[in-house]
C-alpha cells in the first residue's frame, strides 16, 4: 500500500511541475500526453511488425 501511495504522490508531483515548468503558450496542456500515446503505439506496431518479419519462422514439416 506504501509504495502505490509513493507512486500517487509523485505522478502528482510530475503534473503539478508540468504545468508550472512547461506548459506555456507554445505548448498547450496535454499535448506531451499525445505525443507520449503516439510514441508507444509507434513502438508497438513496430515491435510485432519485426517480430514478424525477423523472429517468426515457418513451422518444420515433420515428413
Amino acid at each position: 500500500m506504501r509504495a502505490i501511495a509513493v507512486l500517487v504522490v509523485v505522478t502528482a508531483l510530475l503534473a503539478v511541475a508540468e504545468v508550472v515548468l512547461v506548459a506555456g503558450p507554445h505548448y498547450p496542456r496535454g499535448v506531451f500526453a499525445v505525443f507520449g500515446l503516439l510514441g508507444c503505439v509507434t513502438i508497438v506496431v513496430v515491435s510485432k511488425l519485426l517480430g514478424k518479419i525477423w523472429l517468426q519462422r515457418p513451422a518444420p514439416s515433420d515428413e
